[in-house]
């Protein structure tokens, strides 16, 4: 795929955690419009989803002319339990629906699909710290996970051989300013002052800031070296959960008491269903390496670590 020299980007979940702060980003330097379920209000046109499946946007998009689709709309952070509908309706907005845009993508003459995965498509821990990298094997391990997976297999298939480019990334937990999910309860214990059970525990995990993921997304988006590869992104520093909290609570002037449980009761523990999950996440260790799209993009990431904690857990 040749290099195009003004790409005009349309970006699902525009109004999320990931597609605002991309969108914001892209309107440095090109022309964007924004996919939501809903309306929303940004400084650039957007469509909601709905108007897009059922081409009631198509005059705006053919005169707009998108070269690039980012697919950043998901389900990820959903409240438990799982019902068999909320399975059905995780399908359909992680699977399903990326194959209906891949479908659109081709109509508008889009040149490149870039999707949004999951690392946990190799599985939730990295045993014995050896890091995950593009060639590890799949290993989901929840619904989230499996429907990303399924997402990355069928679009590979269906856009194979087409005009419409993929790109895949698969980034491990993303962290900034209010981020959603776990981070989010993490701090809210660490602002309330509870014990975390978290002193003994000798693990190593890779995020990426929202910073250097939308720095890697529009690298990946334009570079035609990127052209139908799959990449695992993540900054270069890891971390373990006891020094996380440390420092989060160190920029947020709060005084932590960091208590100590047996790790075999706290391993026990992350068999617990709806909550072992989270558990598992203090103490597993998940560890990327992200040489591949470090080399193959010429990117490194514009946020270090002291930088990326201070502008997202300072207050």
């Amino acid at each position: 795929m040749s290099l195009i020299s003004k790409p005009r980007f349309l970006v699902t979940g525009c109004s999320g955690f990931i597609g605002s702060s991309l969108c914001r980003s892209l309107l440095n330097s090109f022309d964007v419009i924004g996919v939501s379920r809903a309306q929303t209000r940004f400084p650039f046109p957007t469509i909601t989803l709905t108007d897009l499946e059922n081409g009631l946007a198509e005059k705006l998009l053919g005169e707009f002319s998108p070269t690039h689709l980012i697919h950043c709309a998901a389900l990820a952070h959903q409240s438990l339990p799982w019902s068999r509908s909320n399975h059905e309706h995780v399908h359909y907005v992680n699977t399903i629906l990326p194959l209906r845009l891949a479908s659109l993508s081709l109509g508008l003459g889009i040149k490149r699909f870039l999707f949004i995965s999951s690392i946990g498509v190799h599985g939730p821990s990295s045993p014995r710290l050896e890091p995950i990298t593009e060639l590890s094997p799949f290993c989901p391990a929840s619904v989230y996970t499996k429907s990303k997976l399924d997402a990355e297999v069928a679009l590979s298939s269906y856009l194979r051989d087409t005009s419409c480019d993929l790109v895949v990334l698969r980034p491990p937990l993303v962290y900034g300013p209010n981020a959603p999910g776990n981070l989010k309860s993490l701090i809210r214990a660490i602002d309330f002052g509870l014990p975390l059970p978290v002193k003994n525990i000798d693990n190593q995990r890779s995020m990426i800031y929202i910073g250097n993921l939308i720095s890697v997304i529009i690298s990946a988006a334009i570079n035609p070296v990127s052209s139908a590869q799959a990449y695992v992104v993540s900054d270069i520093e890891s971390t373990s959960t006891a020094d996380l909290v440390s420092r989060i609570a160190a920029l947020r002037g709060r005084q932590i008491r960091l208590s100590t449980i047996p790790l075999p009761v706290l391993s026990s523990m992350s068999r617990i269903p709806y909550v072992g999950a989270s558990l598992s996440r203090l103490v597993d260790s998940l560890v990327v390496d992200s040489t591949k799209v470090r080399r193959d993009l010429a990117w490194s990431q514009p946020y270090n670590f002291e930088q990326a904690l201070s502008q997202s857990f300072s207050i």
